[in-house]
């Protein structure tokens, strides 16, 4: 009887985790669209539940949550860095970052006319090239960005020791069992917030 009775709750626990492994897949599978979508808030928030109902983390979900977080952290940034222009009724996420794209390419393309000109302290060339790929970067990924998310609490430094601190976890921990094209992603933007943090 008292075997029967352990056999029961062995079972509904194996039921209960098996349901739970169901849901967390789910949960998966929505933030990976909601990334595709350009939903990176909504699929930072899957991928929390995610988190929860597995009790832990593992290398595919803390790829997506870390390249989430990146490119939300950076287009935040650049929105941040422009205020006037997203709080404008004609704001058009992808027009602002056109703009700073050819503004960019215009300095790089024309550098030793600006340099001549006095006044102007430039950077380096290869900055503004630099500068030019993040932001054609940005305009691929941006798909979703509204005056709402604009006035939603986002603390920088917070967000920047957090990508920092995960990016350096999954190399640490995942290196010899990730692919190499996701290693060298997450070790990117390692090398970068990495910077940032050295910078401030």
């Amino acid at each position: 009887m008292e075997s029967k009775f352990i056999l029961i709750i062995l079972l509904f626990i194996s039921l209960n985790l098996h349901g739970q492994e169901t849901i967390a897949r789910i949960e998966f599978m929505a933030a990976e669209e909601d990334y595709q979508a350009g939903n990176y808030a909504e699929s930072l928030e899957h991928l929390e539940t995610v988190k929860m109902m597995l009790g832990n983390t593992n290398e595919k979900v803390m790829y997506i949550e870390i390249i989430n977080r990146d490119i939300k952290y950076k287009l935040e940034t650049f929105f941040r860095n422009n205020p006037d222009k997203v709080k404008s009724k004609y704001f058009d996420p992808k027009s602002l970052i056109q703009v700073n794209i050819d503004v960019v390419k215009g300095i790089a393309d024309n550098y030793e006319m600006y340099k001549d000109i006095s006044g102007i302290d430039l950077k380096p060339r290869q900055f503004y090239l630099n500068q030019a790929i993040e932001y054609e970067e940005l305009l691929e990924k941006v798909k979703v960005y509204t005056v709402e998310m604009f006035l939603e609490e986002f603390d920088s430094i917070e967000e920047k020791a957090l990508i920092a601190e995960m990016s350096s976890y999954y190399i640490k921990n995942f290196a010899e069992t990730v692919p190499l094209d996701k290693l060298n992603d997450i070790y990117k933007i390692s090398k970068r917030y990495l910077e940032i943090n050295l910078d401030k």
